[in-house]
């Protein structure tokens, strides 16, 4: 069955679309970053693993790097020691993005930032993540190979919360002011678009989730606030598949991934079924780069899957 038949891409300035569709993987753990470091590389190279090779082209390393490097063996060994826990615990920051084969939002890209500040204490909105992304080809039939890669991420990785989605990957921040005056029209007519600010909300997420996504992962913590695997597979039926495992819960929408549109009345039930679930435990940002400041754009793309239940 074919995932979606939605094209994103609006041409940008610096050799590549501003913003394009794709899917992503992302997850999300507080802790200091010493301690989910060598889990990070596991997964890190599980993707080099999984994508084509020669696929990743360009490697940026380091919170203060000022420009991007050709990826070789030298710039690979250099992102390797941000992996380390011993040099990780006298960072600040850890971070690492590479991404190709395009020098401008790429078909592959990795990004992993990781904190000393995001300590697991109540109050403390800092987190760490890591984050995938993919053509929308990487989609297999129905979603397999996209489930199968973020399964695989979530076996390997401690997590608080994760998930995997369609989204809007954005190119640059040289391009927001004209990226945020396409993207709520585009987000909000495709409510099954993810669109992420990983490198924002990492500062205010805590150990919540940010909501309904076709492929959802909480950890322990959440599943248990939510009432554990019972409570979700009583309220949410034949809208998701529920699987437990030992890092957490999976949360699979029961059709296969794709942005829905709400001009054809595709507006994505079973996704509305699990951010009543969700909303608990589902960390609401006060504003997002990649929507205007001036009106309720973003309030009304976060609240998308809610309203039915509010009216």
């Amino acid at each position: 069955m074919p995932v979606s038949n939605v094209m994103v891409n609006e041409p940008g300035r610096y050799g590549g679309p501003k913003l394009r569709d794709g899917l992503i993987v992302a997850f999300f753990k507080q802790a200091p970053f010493d301690e989910w470091a060598s889990d990070v590389l596991q997964v890190f190279e599980l993707f080099e693993q999984t994508i084509p090779a020669g696929s990743l082209a360009h490697i940026l390393v380091g919170a203060n790097a000022s420009r991007d490097w050709p990826y070789s063996a030298r710039t690979r060994a250099r992102a390797l020691a941000q992996f380390d826990p011993s040099k990780a615990a006298q960072r600040r920051i850890s971070s690492v993005e590479g991404w190709g084969p395009q020098p401008v939002n790429a078909d592959y890209h990795f990004d992993m930032w990781g904190g000393a500040d995001a300590q697991a204490i109540d109050g403390n909105g800092a987190t760490n993540y890591v984050h995938f992304r993919f053509p929308t080809a990487f989609c297999g039939e129905n979603g397999d190979l996209l489930a199968s890669f973020a399964r695989n991420v979530a076996e390997l990785l401690p997590f608080d919360s994760g998930y995997a989605s369609p989204a809007l990957h954005w190119s640059t921040e040289g391009e927001l002011l004209s990226t945020r005056t396409v993207v709520p029209g585009i987000a909000l007519r495709h409510p099954g678009f993810d669109v992420h600010d990983h490198s924002s909300v990492r500062y205010e997420l805590g150990r919540r989730c940010i909501g309904p996504r076709w492929l959802t992962f909480l950890g322990h913590e959440l599943l248990e606030t939510l009432g554990g695997v019972g409570a979700l597979e009583t309220a949410l039926g034949e809208n998701a598949v529920v699987e437990a495992f030992d890092r957490g819960v999976q949360i699979r929408i029961s059709t296969p991934p794709n942005p829905g549109d709400v001009n054809t009345g595709d507006n994505l039930p079973e996704l509305h079924a699990l951010a009543k679930l969700l909303e608990p435990v589902t960390h609401f940002a006060e504003g997002s780069k990649l929507f205007p400041s001036e009106g309720d754009a973003f309030e009304r793309w976060q609240q998308r899957f809610l309203d039915e239940w509010r009216s």
